[in-house]
């Protein structure tokens, strides 16, 4: 139903609260008549319309939180006389306008979340010093433009920042204020310009003990990835560089970093060999280092990643054997190791993994020798890429055992023989790679 527009007789009212229900329709203007009122929750409903301008007069309200809607329109200019207002959270919506700048003064907030809607404008040069109490600060997925303003450094309090995924761009400067800082997310943007001094804020960082995400992802930051990166808090659980154009080495201090559960690279220029070091990461479920210019070899000391589900190292230079050690990884799903220089044969031990992940791309390598009978072994398979040139032999009758194979391609080998009978189930699948000839076919 919809919010009753005739609570004239609840003149006393301080907390409205009907959140996480049902309700549609707009939000009452009567219900700034509400002059007590200090608490408005009407976050996760299907209400639409806009804020009544009038709610600006409600001069002891603390708390707005009204996020999960469709509330559209603008955020009154009468909101910047809420001096009271602690707590704003209106994200995902669809808002549009610009935040009223007299909001940017409420020095009294504490949450300031209007992610997810489409509001425009920029962030104020003085936002770190007119909101000196500010804890969280979400502006993520709107349409704002500029840079991001260096006096949000003076924010000493902040423990979350987000600012992902719009059109934010120029140099990032220093946050070496920001010591409580946790979330830390400046994604999907147009930062960096590429020069040697793109990366030189993450040292100020540093000092920030309770970081545990840093994200910085998808924009165009370049140059050499700084050193410090081993010296980010121990309690770091989440590091995103992918998507830039770093280059530069990864220092060996990154295995400092005990808690990284998720560590994305990719899609940059990285080079030298992978650390060793990253094996000391075990609490690690996600390694992307996949295209960069990474050389040498598959470290062994990867192995040690015994709670990783992704494996993606694809798409760089890496020479030399599978690792026998990734057979102690018993909780990956996916593994990626294609479009590399990798060669040897692929060992029953690496092919025949106990744990059956869902995904093997070897495509792309300069791999010899059989395919394993023990890849029957991986009941989970749903795909499998063993595309190299050089492997040889008769197809494993044991292929026919992988029940949720979908997606099987070995092209561009060796095989001779007769497709095993075993296969026919895998014949009627949709995207399998297998053609449908004769029984004698060399591949």
């Amino acid at each position: 139903g919809e919010i009753p527009s005739n609570l004239s007789h609840c003149a006393n009212l301080k907390v409205f609260h009907v959140s996480h229900n049902l309700l549609v329709g707009e939000i009452p203007a009567t219900l700034s008549t509400f002059s007590k009122l200090q608490f408005f929750a009407i976050h996760n409903n299907n209400l639409t319309g806009s804020f009544p301008p009038s709610f600006g007069n409600l001069s002891f309200l603390e708390t707005v939180s009204a996020a999960y809607n469709n509330l559209g329109g603008i955020i009154p200019d009468s909101f910047g006389q809420l001096t009271k207002l602690s707590f704003f959270g209106v994200a995902v919506n669809n808002l549009v306008g610009i935040i009223p700048p007299s909001m940017f003064n409420l020095s009294s907030l504490i949450l300031f979340d209007v992610g997810v809607n489409q509001i425009q404008g920029n962030l104020p040069w003085g936002l770190g010093i007119t909101l000196p109490n500010i804890e969280i600060f979400s502006i993520a997925k709107n349409q704002l433009t500029g840079s991001i303003p260096v006096s949000i450094s003076n924010a000493s309090n902040l423990d979350q920042l987000q600012l992902t995924e719009y059109k934010l761009s120029g140099k990032v400067t220093s946050f070496k204020k920001l010591n409580r800082i946790s979330t830390f997310s400046i994604s999907s943007n147009n930062l960096g310009n590429g020069w040697a001094s793109d990366l030189n804020f993450l040292c100020s960082l540093t000092n920030a003990t309770y970081l545990t995400l840093l994200s910085i992802n998808s924009n165009n930051f370049g140059r050499k990835l700084p050193e410090c990166i081993g010296n980010f808090s121990t309690i770091l659980t989440r590091l995103s560089l992918y998507e830039n154009k770093i280059s530069g080495k990864i220092s060996n201090q990154i295995g400092n970093l005990i808690n990284m559960e998720r560590l994305e690279m990719w899609n940059n220029k990285i080079s030298g060999n992978i650390p060793f070091e990253i094996g000391k990461l075990q609490k690690l479920q996600s390694l992307d280092l996949s295209n960069n210019n990474f050389s040498g070899s598959i470290q062994s000391s990867l192995g040690n990643l015994t709670v990783v589900i992704n494996l993606r190292v694809y798409a760089n230079n890496l020479q030399g054997n599978i690792p026998l050690s990734l057979c102690k990884c018993r909780n990956l799903i996916e593994l990626y190791l294609n479009n590399n220089n990798l060669s040897g044969s692929i060992s029953p031990k690496v092919i025949g993994l106990s744990f059956s992940p869902n995904f093997l791309d070897f495509f792309a390598n300069q791999f010899t020798g059989i395919l394993p009978s023990e890849v029957g072994n991986l009941k989970n398979l749903e795909y499998l890429n063993i595309s190299n040139k050089k492997l040889f032999g008769k197809i494993p009758a044991s292929l026919g055992s992988c029940v949720k194979l979908q997606i099987f391609s070995m092209s561009r080998n060796l095989f001779r023989g007769t497709i095993p009978s075993s296969l026919e189930s895998l014949r009627e699948r949709k995207e399998k790679k297998i053609p449908q000839v004769a029984q004698e076919i060399c591949f």
